[in-house]
């Protein structure tokens, strides 16, 4: 197997003729540069340095397999630097986790604006904080703010969850808001009906049925959807209710696909996510102000 630190440390020592210049500009011991220049000669099986004083001068083999091998290699220094952290300040580069949703109605049509680097990572709320609290990722989207974490958030939207019907089951409401005398009356109503959900665990469903009735739904969502513009086109040609936040279903409502039955739902909040101690704080403050959200 090629070891490509035996190679670039190589091609330092051949370029500096030392091994104490190679170790400063690699940030490494003398004797860890020695170690590998010899792993590297028994690995190709020849002498690649000799010494003339107090200067290293490579063998004919040496020579040789420099030049081979020095093409390869600034072409890796190359794009090393180009996608290195901070080495381009007009360009850097970063990895932001967020659902779908997020992606396609706040940052996909503003893509050509940002003059970034930018990788994206789609996830669920647990997976996006593993990612960041190991670096795969440098910023996240919340949509809760976690304690278990030492993470700083900072506000992007605020709204409301609301309860969505499509037009079918619209018709056979039989409420038109909720009372102490018709609560009980609209919770088996609720509870009769096919539902539509982000996850088995009904999340937002939850939040919405302990606002307005204070106890927990028995129900079981029949589809369940990894984004909430799935349930939203999927609920357009089916026949059953949904919990989504305002910034997905009042745009299936503006294009008649959905009806809302009750809008007075609990606050949702988006939150960017980073680190506290990152090192991306230019980055970060470079695409918030990019994306003006």
């Amino acid at each position: 197997m090629v070891n490509l630190e035996w190679y670039r440390t190589f091609k330092y020592v051949y370029d500096y003729g030392s091994f104490t210049m190679a170790a400063e500009k690699l940030y490494m011991s003398q004797p860890g540069v020695g170690k590998q220049i010899t792993a590297l000669e028994a690995q190709v099986g020849k002498q690649l340095f000799e010494r003339s004083g107090r200067r290293l001068l490579p063998t004919e083999y040496g020579k040789f397999l420099y030049s081979q091998v020095v093409g390869y290699l600034e072409g890796l220094e190359k794009a090393e630097q180009k996608f290195k952290r901070g080495s381009n300040k007009n360009c850097p580069s970063m990895v932001i986790g967020c659902s779908h949703d997020f992606f396609s109605y706040f940052i996909r049509d503003k893509i050509v604006d940002i003059n970034m680097y930018l990788t994206f990572k789609f996830g669920d709320g647990k997976e996006l904080k593993d990612f960041l609290e190991k670096d795969k990722i440098h910023l996240m989207v919340s949509d809760s703010e976690h304690t278990n974490f030492n993470h700083q958030f900072s506000e992007i939207s605020k709204g409301n969850l609301k309860l969505y019907a499509s037009h079918d089951l619209y018709r056979e409401v039989p409420f038109e808001r909720i009372t102490k005398d018709n609560s009980k009356d609209v919770q088996h109503w609720l509870s009769k009906q096919v539902w539509y959900a982000y996850d088995n665990e009904l999340p937002y469903i939850l939040d919405f049925w302990k606002m307005y009735f204070n106890n927990r739904p028995q129900i079981m969502a029949k589809y369940v959807f990894p984004s909430f513009t799935d349930i939203a086109v999927a609920l357009e040609i089916g026949k059953g209710l949904t919990v989504l936040p305002d910034y997905i279903g009042e745009r299936f409502v503006e294009q008649g696909k959905l009806v809302p039955i009750l809008e007075n739902g609990p606050e949702h909040t988006l939150f960017w996510v980073n680190k506290k101690n990152t090192d991306y704080h230019y980055e970060i403050n470079l695409l918030k102000e990019a994306l003006n959200l």
